[in-house]
């Protein structure tokens, strides 16, 4: 039903970045209820893609990642915000600010 849908939806969690700002890289730790697809990638503000962290299935736990401010051809990005997005199936998605220093 909607109701237990939305409380499944609010168990998925992308906790805060540490360190934030951060060089040279930031850990990412996330929560996830239910087996279930996910994606996490991170844009720069102009909404291009930079990098691809995760694209699999995980089962319900708890999971940590690291970003270690390269993009996709593994070179060092620029000092800035970066936006961090998790995704993953029936629509659920969180995003989350990241500054990244040189």
């Amino acid at each position: 039903t909607s109701k237990e849908f939305d409380a499944n939806i609010n168990k998925f969690r992308l906790y805060p970045c540490y360190p934030n700002p951060f060089n040279p890289s930031t850990n990412i730790r996330i929560s996830l209820p239910e087996t279930a697809p996910v994606k996490l990638q991170v844009y720069n503000l102009n909404g291009e893609l930079v990098r691809t962290l995760l694209n699999t299935s995980l089962s319900a736990g708890e999971y940590s990642f690291t970003w270690s401010g390269r993009d996709h051809q593994n070179r060092l990005v620029g000092t800035g915000i970066y936006l961090l997005q998790i995704s993953g199936d029936r629509g659920f998605s969180r995003t989350q600010k990241v500054i990244f220093l040189r």
